[in-house]
């Protein structure tokens, strides 16, 4: 009977409401590259309903400053590139670093939620060191050289930076050189992206390099020596086989190409059927020399 009179008070409390936390974040832009002055990104997720107020900042830092600073012409835009020539231009040696973030409004919310912010690398420019990779087994070579304008005005305190690292995954290992430098044990087979930057007094001078990737080769195989060792041998057998044929059953032939041609001075007598008699079998007269006349 007790529990017939509480069900109805049990039915009739509805669970509390669960407050809704605070939005996620923006994810940060992809593909954030400078170009000939234009710096472009993509946004890191296809904007939806709920991303429809998604803007973008570009910021820069110099050398000398120790905090970024909005680009004022690519600030809160929904573009996806920025003309930043006047930022480059106006930069002492014309290295600036530059970076991209995502930030969203969410309705009645103050504020915006911010992505992190990428920084942008450079395919080209003389503010980013140009990379080339010489791969070997288990290792790779970054070929660099000292040949910029960054040498010219620092000397060795211009130095580039240089990042190993995986696909899709955080960098592995950083080093400064001033040349060229190489990684050693490596996985064989697996692929490798290297990305250098400049460096003035130990400080990022200019954007990275954008990453080169390269899969490193495994040890060469032991097959193609054993090919090798099975036809030379089989090779010189044959080519052995053919010439002592040839000199056997074939020699007379050999004798008749390699008999050098007949003088036009010389003369010769056809030997068979003839009687050969020396002086003394019969009164002759010995045959001294030939003269060859021309008919005219």
């Amino acid at each position: 009977m007790i529990l017939v009179l509480l069900l109805p008070l049990l039915f009739s409390r509805s669970p509390a409401p669960v407050s809704a936390g605070p939005p996620a974040p923006p994810r940060p832009p992809v593909n954030v590259e400078l170009q000939a002055g234009l710096l472009s990104w993509a946004p890191g997720a296809a904007p939806g309903a709920e991303h429809s107020g998604l803007t973008f900042s570009v910021q820069s830092r110099l050398l000398d400053e120790d905090t970024w600073l909005d680009v004022s012409s690519c600030a809160q835009t929904r573009a996806v590139s920025c003309d930043v020539s006047d930022v480059l231009r106006n930069a002492p040696h014309g290295c600036v670093r530059l970076r991209v973030r995502g930030q969203l409004q969410v309705r009645g919310q103050p504020g915006q939620q911010k992505s992190e912010a990428v920084e942008a690398c450079s395919r080209e420019g003389k503010c980013t060191p140009r990379v080339r990779l010489l791969s070997s087994p288990g290792s790779l070579t970054v070929l660099l050289s000292q040949d910029h304008a960054l040498w010219e005005a620092f000397a060795d305190h211009a130095k580039h930076k240089v990042c190993l690292g995986r696909p899709g995954q955080p960098q592995q290992q950083c080093r400064e050189s001033l040349s060229s430098l190489n990684f050693s044990d490596l996985e064989q087979g697996q692929t490798y992206c290297v990305s250098v930057q400049f460096l003035q007094f130990s400080r990022a001078e200019g954007p990275p390099s954008c990453p080169v990737c390269r899969v490193v080769p495994g040890a060469r195989s032991g097959h193609a020596w054993l090919v090798l060792g099975l036809v030379l041998p089989l090779l010189g057998v044959a080519l052995g086989s053919a010439v002592a044929y040839v000199l056997i059953f074939h020699r007379q032939k050999l004798k008749q190409w390699f008999k050098p041609p007949a003088s036009p001075e010389s003369l010769w007598l056809p030997l068979e059927g003839a009687v050969v008699l020396t002086p003394d079998e019969e009164r002759c007269s010995v045959i001294q020399a030939f003269t060859q006349v021309h008919p005219d």
